[in-house]
């Protein structure tokens, strides 16, 4: 019993894999695909991105003059600046796979979940979305802005909820941990941008 619930999990998560990383190596690139891969200074975009430093040094400057979430843009200053979409259908994909498993464990808490559930999980994930054209199936810029933003805020909120079950004082370390987790995934959110509230 115990092996066939791991083979309909693998299969489901293959499954989806393979029909999400499909969907996704096809999308269109559009305007923001286009601006993303240059740096962004006081003056506008100027140079190609090549490295992880190149879109740390463009951020730095976009967190004053530009957009304010500061982490997801970096990714998505790199990932866009690849000329293969490869890495980020790769990952991307795992992504989704995340958001489905936290959505249905958010359903569901407690235990592991059964492949009725899982496949509950993916419709909700999917058929609740308001624009999963945009949100899940879409460009660079989108997926990751408002996808893996969203794979994260769920899964600290189950790292959330499993730190209340637990009960009593949840001790300084973990509290420190916590309200640093809480800080990173609320600061990939797309209305906090704190560097042009600030400016």
């Amino acid at each position: 019993m115990l092996h066939r619930k791991k083979t309909n999990t693998l299969l489901f998560y293959a499954l989806t894999a393979v029909a999400y990383y499909l969907l996704v190596c096809q999308y269109i690139r559009n305007i923001d695909d286009y601006g993303y891969p240059f740096m962004v200074n006081e003056t506008g975009y100027r140079a190609p991105i090549t490295s992880w430093a190149d879109a740390i040094r463009s951020q730095c400057a976009a967190y004053f003059i530009d957009n304010g979430r500061f982490l997801i843009h970096v990714v998505v200053h790199r990932l866009t600046s690849l000329t293969s979409i490869v890495p980020y259908c790769l990952l991307s994909t795992a992504m989704f796979l995340l958001l489905v498993e936290g959505i249905g464990r958010l359903a569901r808490p407690g235990g592991t979940l059964t492949s009725v559930e899982r496949l509950i999980a993916l419709f909700l994930t999917v058929a609740l979305n308001t624009h999963p054209g945009d949100t899940l199936f879409s460009n660079v810029a989108f997926t990751l802005n408002y996808m893996w933003v969203g794979t994260a805020i769920v899964w600290f909120l189950l790292l959330y909820r499993r730190m209340e079950r637990r009960g009593g004082p949840c001790g300084l370390w973990r509290g420190i941990g916590l309200f640093t987790a809480g800080l990173v995934c609320g600061s990939l959110q797309e209305s906090y941008s704190l560097g042009v509230a600030g400016w």
